[in-house]
């Protein structure tokens, strides 16, 4: 819907005013004044005047007497804003809520004073949340530390890591020599020489053929 123009705000002042000549002391009919607005509904039209518009509307801060009134009240209340207003005439429902959100729904603000029953019934009541949220807490330590526990007992209990297996490198094939061979390098290194071969003499066996005796 948007803001509310000036001219949608005249003609809604001219229609409550028509309206409360014609029935002097009857409740206005928002959803007949809402029918020569066409962009406003019957709640936005009766928000638009009972928030901003009604001429008895108090404006201003609220005097030191307004806030204990509305104090009282909303000990004895809560946030039933509309039975609180009815003791603070001018006051409309939305600034009555603004105002008291605004100074005492924070954190460090000043709180309404209450009767010593209702303090000590509000002390009570939040030292059983205290104690339940610190049982709450108190549980959830030791859980972590039963956990953490078990999880160090089964590290403690698990077999070393294996580490990897690294094959050797790889070695040439190696060409195996005859035993001949092997010999004659061995003596090479030693320095020894092999003994020259012998030899052989011939012996010459002077056969004296029977036939020779006969020449």
């Amino acid at each position: 819907m948007g803001w509310w123009s000036t001219d949608e705000d005249n003609l809604l002042r001219k229609l409550v005013a028509d309206a409360t000549a014609a029935a002097p002391g009857e409740s206005i009919t928002w959803v007949k004044i809402a029918e020569s607005l066409e962009k406003r509904n019957d709640n936005a039209c009766r928000q638009r005047w009972v928030n901003v518009l009604d001429p008895s509307i108090v404006k201003g801060p609220f005097t030191r007497q307004e806030e204990e009134i509305l104090l009282r009240e909303h000990i004895i209340h809560g946030n039933k804003w509309s039975t609180i207003v009815k003791s603070l005439p001018g006051r409309p429902v939305n600034n009555v809520k603004i105002w008291y959100n605004s100074r005492h729904n924070k954190k460090g603000e000043a709180k309404p004073e209450k009767t010593e029953g209702q303090i000590e019934a509000a002390l009570s009541l939040y030292r059983s949340k205290e104690a339940k949220t610190e049982k709450q807490l108190e549980e959830a330590r030791s859980k972590a530390a039963k956990a953490e526990k078990q999880l160090e007992e089964e590290e403690a209990g698990d077999d070393p890591p294996l580490s990897p297996q690294i094959d050797p490198p790889l070695q040439p094939p190696q060409f195996v020599l005859p035993l001949k061979a092997r010999m004659k390098m061995d003596h090479m290194e030693i320095g020894w020489n092999p003994p020259a071969p012998a030899v052989k003499k011939k012996v010459f066996h002077i056969t004296i053929c029977k036939l020779c005796l006969y020449v």
